[in-house]
């Protein structure tokens, strides 16, 4: 994730980026969510449902008005609500590295 894409108070600027998945991060489906293993860091992240099917999303590059899109059609939410929850999503898995 670059400086241009995620601002200081989490937002993303550039809704038009496409999100994709980091190098060397493992995704381990488990119910209710999942897994993501960094090999280059060793750290673990542990995914809900909403944030699994981001990731997924993720898989062959996804904007932030696809990702909502993905998030509206799996689950009974408004786009606003989805909007919110994803933009928190892509933010704590950017800062993460495990997008980018």
């Amino acid at each position: 994730c670059g400086a241009d894409t995620v601002s200081d108070s989490g937002e993303t600027t550039d809704r038009s980026h496409r999100w994709h998945m980091q190098e060397g991060v493992i995704h381990r489906p488990l119910v209710g969510g999942g897994i993501l293993y960094d090999e280059t860091g060793g750290k673990v992240h542990h995914l809900n449902d909403t944030a699994a099917c981001v990731w997924e999303a993720c898989r062959q590059g996804a904007t932030m008005e696809e990702l909502v899109g993905y998030v509206c059609a799996a689950y009974e939410v408004t786009p606003e609500q989805a909007d919110q929850d994803v933009a928190a999503i892509v933010l704590e898995l950017s800062v993460a590295g495990a997008l980018r």
